[in-house]
């Protein structure tokens, strides 16, 4: 194997020396490589997903009507940033804020509210009843038909 001794003999005193062939030193570039990629790409996409993604923002009050619906659907602009996305006005999932979001549309049974869980980026049934305010079913893109809950 004399292309691939990692020791050559020095020419003047006869003693093995390490040397480094190209190959260690790509492979030790590769090896950097990887481990950067690997610590930096999450926070990388992470806040990319944050940003554009999963765009997300705190409101005081919804959209009442379908006409208002519809106007804020355009100012967010949900599908230029993924097609399957659609504009939101839910409740976080604590209950405790309204959130505007992107997210794909799920249907919403049994007069429950619609809620959006941040740790899983999915619109879902809130656990708790809305009461008469909502429809037995609906879209979860049609949260203003639960009237006077987004408020």
């Amino acid at each position: 194997m004399d292309g691939f001794d990692l020791y050559e003999r020095h020419p003047r005193t006869s003693q093995r020396q390490f040397c480094f062939p190209a190959l260690v030193v790509q492979v030790f570039a590769i090896v950097v490589f990887i481990l950067v990629a690997v610590t930096c790409t999450p926070k990388l996409t992470r806040g990319i997903l944050d940003q554009y993604l999963e765009k997300e923002y705190r409101t005081h009050k919804c959209p009442q009507n379908k006409a208002e619906w519809k106007d804020r659907e355009r100012e967010f602009k949900c599908p230029e940033i993924n097609k399957a996305h659609v504009y939101h006005c839910v409740l976080n999932s604590e209950k405790t804020e309204l959130v505007e979001v992107c997210a794909p549309v799920v249907n919403i049974q049994g007069g429950r509210c619609t809620a959006f869980d941040f740790s899983g980026q999915t619109i879902q049934e809130s656990s708790t009843s809305c009461g008469n305010t909502c429809p037995n079913m609906y879209k979860s893109s049609e949260a203003y038909l639960c009237k006077n809950l987004y408020l």
